[in-house]
């Protein structure tokens, strides 16, 4: 797991967790599933589940699959190019490789 800086020009600087679903599972969720709350009309339901799922364009997050984790929100690699790692900080001096588990 890699913690990195980025910043959207005129906000705040955020950070962000670089790992593999599997990392995600083990150290955000502490093992445990994930779960929705679907409210409807008159009730309230939770459901629960143990994928992993991209918050921007859900896909699913394998194992070996490398992520991006922020305050709220899970990026799959192919959206935390476009949502993080391309507003990284330059001063970090941060160079990201990911060999992907075959």
């Amino acid at each position: 797991m890699v913690r990195v800086q980025y910043q959207y020009p005129g906000d705040p600087v955020e950070t962000a967790d670089l790992m593999f679903g599997a990392e995600f599972k083990r150290f955000v969720r502490n093992g445990e599933p994930g779960f929705v709350r679907v409210i409807n009309e008159d009730r309230e339901d939770e459901i629960s589940f143990s994928e992993v799922i991209c918050d921007a364009c859900n896909a699913e997050v394998l194992p070996q699959d490398p992520c991006a984790a922020t305050a709220d929100r899970l990026y799959c690699w192919s959206c935390a190019k476009e949502w993080v790692l391309a507003h990284l900080l330059h001063e970090q001096g941060v160079q990201v490789l990911i060999v992907k588990a075959r």
